[in-house]
């Protein structure tokens, strides 16, 4: 009988961090001062014209070829790292997913036929504030679009959305008007979070999964039926940090990985980015070999038995959920296939303080007398009230996946955005594997009063 294991890969990687902070302080600039840098930027954007450019990606095996042209994103000569990660997230995502697969494909069946992946990105929208790029042909995966700020580099983002029953209401309409289901709480992040904006709409990249398509599906809904303003989508503040993203590959008979890890760099805060690169590579990497040398023994352990299985697979990704004077929070996805029905995934989150390099704990953010606690649990227990009527409002049926919930606790996982606090379960703990990485976005309006 195959050899089963239980891993605790969030004890491995949920190490604690304390970095050195930046060089100088991270302040709101004096009138004058911010004048005089506004001007200087300006001059400087109208010499470094920002545009994008292919960067080719090859690799050839036995059983699997990629030839895929990936976008970088460029301010002149110089390339834009957080533009170029959000850009080519789609394309790296289904690389490391494409060499996991052929590993795990060759060893159940030697002889299988070599598969070829090429293709390359268009730009789909692009104005003076934006640029929205297409895979072409799609990738198949969770998304084939990608949409950057030209100004800061960084994604439009899910959270940067009207989170409210009139705004969800109307997409839905627009969503059943296009021959489209409705989207409800639990998946509506993944459905409704690749978009990019126009003079005057707001277009949803939906995945073909979700539409029923061979490829993903766009719907176009007014800015003004949904009583939105175009500033209000495109405004974000400038990061301190230009984040990266850099290969790690490993690929033995026993066990196979492939992701991306984050690198940082910043002119202001220079020793607090290379330490934050060394402890995030650090982290996967002394994971990587504690899973590996796992599942060398197990391979060995049913090798001897007469047992000969495929390798582990693993997969590491990440998303950048804010980047700013004051936070920088991402998001961390680990998963892996050890055999069974399906893979497991552990999803961590990574907030620092920018001016200090801190990493911060949710407690952090509140007043020390304030019980941010019971306040937080009532804002989940209202959302999860919501979801359950919305589900049967759209399906005709009473569910409720997230009755496991019973408080946050002590470590609770977390991240941050431009505007609110999402808090996070694993797998299980509080819903069905189904329900997926339960998640509840709170505002911070709603929670101001209680905050640091």
């Amino acid at each position: 009988m195959k050899q089963m294991r239980n891993r605790g890969i969030v004890g491995i990687l949920a190490l604690s961090i304390s970095l050195i902070g930046c060089a100088g302080p991270v302040e709101p600039l004096e009138a004058e001062a911010e004048v005089a840098i506004e001007e200087d930027a300006l001059q400087e954007s109208e010499q470094a014209l920002f545009t994008v450019e292919p960067e080719l990606y090859t690799y050839d095996s036995t059983y699997l070829k990629i030839d895929l042209e990936l976008p970088v994103a460029k301010r002149g000569d110089r390339i834009d790292l957080n533009a170029t990660r959000v850009l080519q997230k789609p394309f790296r995502d289904a690389i490391n997913m494409e060499l996991t697969n052929a590993d795990l494909n060759a060893a159940r069946n030697p002889e299988m036929e070599k598969r070829i992946v090429k293709g390359g990105y268009e730009v789909e929208y692009e104005d003076q504030d934006l640029v929205a790029v297409a895979a072409k042909p799609e990738l198949g995966y969770m998304r084939d679009v990608s949409a950057v700020l030209k100004n800061s580099g960084q994604e439009l983002t899910y959270s940067s959305l009207e989170n409210n029953h009139l705004n969800w209401t109307t997409v839905g309409a627009y969503l059943l008007e296009s021959g489209i289901s409705e989207t409800d709480a639990r998946n509506r992040r993944n459905v409704l979070g690749t978009y990019y904006v126009t003079a005057s709409e707001l277009v949803f990249a939906l995945p073909a999964w979700f539409a029923g398509t061979d490829t993903s599906q766009r719907v176009r809904i007014p800015l003004e039926a949904l009583e939105l303003s175009r500033e209000s989508l495109i405004h974000q503040d400038e990061p301190v940090y230009q984040i990266g993203s850099k290969q790690h590959r490993v690929s033995t008979p026993y066990f196979t990985l492939s992701g991306e890890i984050p690198v940082f760099e910043s002119e202001l805060c220079q020793e607090t980015a290379k330490e934050l690169s060394a402890f995030i590579e650090e982290q996967v990497v002394v994971g990587e070999q504690i899973m590996e040398d796992d599942s060398k023994h197990v391979y060995e352990s049913n090798k001897d038995a007469g047992f000969t299985y495929p390798p582990d697979v693993h997969n590491v990704q990440f998303d950048v959920m804010r980047n700013d004077a004051s936070y920088v929070s991402f998001y961390m996805t680990y998963y892996e296939y050890t055999g069974g029905a399906h893979g497991n995934h552990y999803d961590l989150a990574y907030n620092i303080d920018t001016a200090t390099g801190r990493r911060l704990e949710l407690e952090d953010l509140f007043k020390a007398d304030v019980d941010y606690v019971s306040v937080l649990n009532a804002k989940i227990h209202q959302q999860i009230v919501a979801a359950a009527e919305a589900h049967e409002r759209i399906y005709g049926e009473s569910y409720n996946p997230y009755a496991g919930f019973e408080s946050i606790s002590d470590h609770q996982h977390f991240y941050l955005t431009d505007s609110s606090l999402v808090l996070f379960f694993d797998l299980y703990e509080i819903a069905p594997y189904a329900a997926g990485i339960p998640m509840f976005e709170i505002s911070f309006s709603e929670i101001e009063d209680l905050m640091q």
